[in-house]
Formats: structure tokens, sequence, C-alpha cells
């Protein structure tokens, strides 16, 4: 399952689950979405479970430079029995189309 950029910046917070960005962390020193947890893709496939319960109340948004390395993170989770949707795109298209980034301060999620 995806989700374009416009499509989820036009969400209500609560009609999405939890954002995870699993871009390493020179790349997330450019910018990411508001409220996103940091978790590098290395961590996630260790255990998805970690970070996400089955029972979320909607599905988590998985995002990376392009969606590439998402796509890895959401089949991931899949196994664990987790549903999730992917970036379209990723967060090259999320700036392509003018949506807002703010600074990474760590590990935490950001602004949230």
């Amino acid at each position: 399952q995806t989700i374009t950029g416009p499509e989820l910046a036009a969400l209500d917070p609560s009609a999405h689950g939890l954002i995870v960005d699993v871009r390493e962390n020179a790349e997330v020193a450019g910018g990411v979405i508001e409220g996103a947890l940091h978790v590098s893709l290395a961590e996630f496939l260790a255990d998805p479970a970690r970070y996400l319960a089955s029972d979320l109340p909607a599905p988590a948004v998985l995002i990376c430079e392009a969606g590439v390395r998402a796509t890895r993170a959401s089949d991931a989770a899949a196994l664990a029995g987790i549903e999730t949707m992917v970036l379209t795109g990723g967060m090259a298209a999320w700036r392509a189309a003018g949506l807002p980034v703010t600074g990474f301060t760590g590990n935490e999620a950001v602004g949230a």
C-alpha cells in the first residue's frame, strides 16, 4: 500500500499511523517530515515490532529517500503482521512537491 506526499500532507495526523523514516543519519540531517520517528533501516529490519505495534489504529507510513528502503521495511513489517504504507517517491518526491520539512534533532519523533 502506498501514499503520495500530497495525500499524506492533507491527512489529519490521526488519520494515519506513526511516520517512520528509515534513512541513515546523514540523510535525515537535511530534514524530515514533522512528527517522524527516525530509525535506520538496519535497526528496523532487525525488529519491526520494536517500533510498530500490530494494533495501531491506522497503518504506519514508512519513508526513505526514494521508496526502495521503505518498501523493504514495509515487507519486514508485513511478515511481523504489521500493516504499513510507503511514501511514494520518498523524501525526494516530498521535497519536489514543495512539502514542508523540519530540522532533525535526534532519534525521537520530530515536532511531535
